[in-house]
């Protein structure tokens, strides 16, 4: 053994994969992530093969020692009231034709991670710890190769707040001065990592901007004299009547530089 590496105490199968047992640990966040990292201990150091748990109604535990998050449309403690701690899959399945639900139409979905928080954070945004009530609320997110917590309303605030910094940045640089840049959704992607994008009002008409995956998507009303299309006929991109993908901030304020120049709003 290292010099760095310190003695393994074996802790029975008994307390982290039994129901009886498992109850204990969904009383505070504190207990609830001591299960998450010795059921992963379990599955992928010792190899031990466990059961498959609901827990809190929020989190699915599989036989390798996963912890996963239940995401979707269908979150079971948010659809039934006083669900059990811990239950296995059927019981869980039970509870949802007792409760009256079609259980076709509950697409019960959950990923490797469980999301949990670890008890001695705050959020970054709000400054607010979590509990074993809420922390399910999350949205992690890599920064600096560290990974941030943060609640999802403030994740949201984030990213919107950053986005819209930088889009006022990129129509200030293409010489529209200060312009007003209201939050309209994702018409791409409503995921809790990307940004909503943003109208504003032009003097010949509405523009619309947001990130579309890697790339900028920039749209102008119908009022619009010239076509997208062909003012860019010889930038290689997508583009059509009245919209045009730009790759980054820099080529966003070339393109709508030319469209400010270009573009007399029909009568």
């Amino acid at each position: 053994m290292g010099n760095n590496q310190q003695p393994y105490v074996y802790v029975p199968g008994s307390l982290y994969d039994t129901r009886n047992e498992m109850k204990s640990f969904t009383e505070s966040l504190f207990r609830l992530n001591q299960l998450i990292h010795m059921r992963l201990e379990a599955g992928y150091i010792r190899h031990e093969r466990m059961n498959e748990w609901v827990v809190l109604g929020r989190w699915v535990t599989d036989s390798c020692g996963n912890f996963g998050k239940i995401s979707g449309d269908f979150i079971p403690a948010e659809k039934i009231p006083d669900l059990p701690p811990i239950m296995t899959m059927g019981e869980l399945w039970a509870q949802i034709k007792f409760a009256g639900l079609d259980p076709d139409r509950c697409n019960l979905q959950w990923g490797m991670n469980s999301e949990v928080p670890p008890e001695n954070i705050v959020c970054p945004e709000c400054g607010k710890p979590w509990t074993i009530y809420d922390c399910h609320d999350t949205v992690v997110r890599r920064h600096a190769d560290v990974w941030e917590h943060y609640h999802h309303t403030c994740n949201r605030a984030k990213v919107s707040r950053v986005a819209q910094a930088e889009f006022a940045k990129v129509f200030e640089d293409a010489g529209y001065g200060k312009v007003l840049l209201t939050a309209v959704p994702n018409q791409y992607c409503q995921c809790d990592y990307c940004a909503p994008w943003f109208e504003i009002q032009t003097a010949a008409g509405e523009i619309v901007i947001g990130w579309r995956k890697r790339v900028i998507n920039i749209q102008v009303s119908v009022g619009f004299r010239v076509g997208l299309e062909a003012l860019f006929a010889d930038e290689d991109v997508t583009k059509g009547r009245n919209y045009i993908h730009a790759w980054g901030y820099d080529k966003a304020t070339e393109y709508l530089r030319i469209i400010k120049r270009s573009s007399v709003r029909i009568p």
